[in-house]
Order: C-alpha cells, then structure tokens, then sequence
C-alpha cells in the first residue's frame, strides 16, 4: 500500500500497519509514524528526543505499531517505542521502550494482560513489567524471524514466520502450527489479523 500524506511530500510513501483509536489515527510507514487527528484533519509525522539532548527527530521506518492501555508501542529498526496518548500535538517527548538485547525488531503487540510481546530477527521476546522474557529458549521455532503477531479471544498470540508459516503459542508452549502442508499458500507470513474466531494471514 502507498500513501501520498503532508502537502509538502508528494513521494509515495509505504504503509505497513494502521491503527485508529476514537478520532486518532496512526499510519507506520517507512518515512515514519504518521498520526491523524479526524475532527480536523490535521495530521503530522511524530518524533523523538535523542538521549542525553533536546533535539528532536522523527522516527524512521516504523515496521509495527500497537496500542495498550494509554500508549501506542512503536518497531523502528532495533527499537521499541512508547508514546503516550495524551501528548501534546507537537510534542516530542518520546521515551525509548527498553529492548533488553539489540536485535532488529519487525514486529510489537501489547495483550490482553498488558504484556508487551516483540518479534525479532532472532524470535520471540516480551516484557511486562520490569521482566524481560526470552522466549526463544522454550522451542526451535520461536527462534525464527516473526513478523507480526496478533492474539485470539482466549489469549492465544498467533505468530507469522518468516518460512515456518503460522504458529499459535500460549503458555510457553506452541499448541499448533499451521504450514504448506495444511493448506497455507506460503509459509513466508508478512501479516496477521485475528476478528472473532478467524485468523487472516497475508503471504507473498
């Protein structure tokens, strides 16, 4: 998907996830997080502050975004990003979501519980809290690439692989896994999305 936005960039611009939250709109996209506000159409690349000094940037390729409870996670190369809601429209006070081993991250999802789960290049990581979990050590699989994660209604995360096609994971265990030979079309997952009791993947 492209997107043509802000009157002074007529690039095409890439779109990886979009989100809406009331009237708030978020586009990550690879010239950055865009947010638009509905009610007046205003909207305006966000950025962050560089640690140790005030000057503000905006944040390069976003891969993933996810919304808890007050705040939206944000992927951008081999960070995980956290902007509360309630900012003001031109503020940049970004803070840096600890990610406890530099690893380049493709995919963040918040769940049901409020833990914060990351797919790397690596596998599968989260926090909660101030616990950092490796969860590649639990299963070969979890050590692949994941590029996007989503949650069924009974707090099954639903992963999508770079090669080794769907799996769904809970508990520290992976119950199933879902490949070209039980019928998906590719087993390089880009994307997935969970709406009542289907799961919608996108491949090449």
């Amino acid at each position: 998907t492209e997107l043509k936005t802000l009157k002074n960039d007529n690039e095409p611009n890439k779109v990886h996830h979009i989100l809406s939250q009331n009237d708030d709109v978020w586009i990550a996209s690879d010239k950055g997080l865009i947010h638009q506000y509905r009610k007046t159409g205003y909207n305006h690349f966000l950025n962050y502050k560089v640690p140790g000094n005030n000057i503000a940037r905006r944040i390069s390729s976003v891969k993933d975004i996810t919304l808890g409870k007050n705040e939206i996670y944000i992927v951008s190369g081999f960070n995980v990003l956290v902007y509360p809601f309630k900012c003001e429209v031109d503020s940049t006070n970004m803070v840096k979501f600890i990610n406890e081993k530099q690893t380049r991250t493709y995919s963040v999802y918040c769940d049901h519980s409020g833990e914060i789960w990351y797919g790397t290049k690596s596998g599968l990581q989260s926090k909660k809290g101030a616990l950092f979990f490796d969860h590649s050590t639990e299963n070969i699989l979890l050590t692949k690439g994941i590029n996007a994660i989503a949650e069924t209604e009974d707090s099954v995360l639903v992963l999508a692989t770079y090669g080794y096609g769907i799996l769904f994971y809970k508990n520290g265990k992976i119950r199933s896994q879902v490949t070209t030979s039980s019928g998906l079309r590719n087993n390089i997952c880009r994307r997935v999305f969970v709406h009542k009791n289907q799961v919608y993947v996108a491949t090449p």
